[in-house]
């Protein structure tokens, strides 16, 4: 609970980032899909985890697509 944990997802541009600030609190900054999964990869990884993580910021850097592909699903989840 007080470790920083920062995980970089993408298939090698349009990265998204999960950041992990403790108390099972998460930051998400972008959103991309792997070719294999119709889920964002932050919502894969979130899926392997044994909690439910309690997303409390959600950022996209900026609108093109590669950054923001998948985002409206992480706004439902």
């Amino acid at each position: 609970d007080n470790e920083i944990e920062i995980s970089l997802f993408g298939p090698g541009f349009g990265e998204s980032i999960a950041i992990h600030t403790g108390y099972n609190e998460w930051v998400i900054v972008d959103s991309c899909k792997f070719r294999d999964s119709s889920n964002p990869a932050v919502v894969d990884y979130f899926n392997s985890l044994s909690t439910e993580p309690n997303v409390k910021l959600l950022c996209a850097t900026h609108w093109h697509d590669d950054h923001i592909k998948g985002m409206s699903q992480l706004l439902k989840n």
